[in-house]
């Protein structure tokens, strides 16, 4: 989980710093955003074929079926065996399973995923919740600085009248 800024003292760093520090944060949030995109559409492939375990049942032997080759690519064929799946276990690898250990193993999967997507979520508040006091900072230190600015304006303009008088 990301470590929160408060952690760290942003009095010391100039505007630029601080900029830098939020051009990256905001990099981070991308990344872990993505991430998450990422994680949430392998979830919702596991779990389309935990459901494509549920027509493997006595009844449907011998049935004409639609195999998926891609997304979008369907061929026909006739489903002989009823009782195993050849289950992708990543990079290509297959693994035959029984239906229920595949059910289970997508099960697992599932809450695996459950899991990982719930602490990339924190990861993400926490991360946005920094970049909220870091752009709440900045604007405070701009502010800070623009002050500043106006205070030595008045003065230089003030010692300049005074030394015209």
């Amino acid at each position: 989980m990301a470590t929160s800024i408060q952690d760290f003292d942003l009095s010391r760093l100039t505007l630029g710093q601080l900029q830098e520090a939020q051009r990256q944060m905001s990099q981070e949030i991308n990344m872990l955003t993505s991430s998450y995109s990422v994680l949430r559409e392998s979830k919702m492939r596991f779990l389309s074929s935990a459901a494509a375990l549920s027509v493997m049942k006595p009844d449907n032997k011998d049935k004409n079926i639609m195999l998926p080759i891609t997304t979008s690519l369907y061929v026909p064929g006739t489903l002989t065996d009823v009782n195993h799946v050849l289950v992708d276990v990543g990079t290509d690898y297959f693994i035959k399973m029984s239906v229920t250990q595949a059910a289970s193993y997508y099960e697992r999967k599932d809450a695996m995923l459950d899991a990982e997507l719930a602490q990339l979520n924190a990861s993400i508040q926490q991360a946005q919740q920094n970049m909220q006091v870091l752009v709440e900072f900045m604007q405070a230190k701009a502010f800070e600085i623009e002050y500043e600015s106006r205070m030595a304006k008045e003065a230089r303009q003030a010692a300049a009248s005074a030394a015209t008088n």
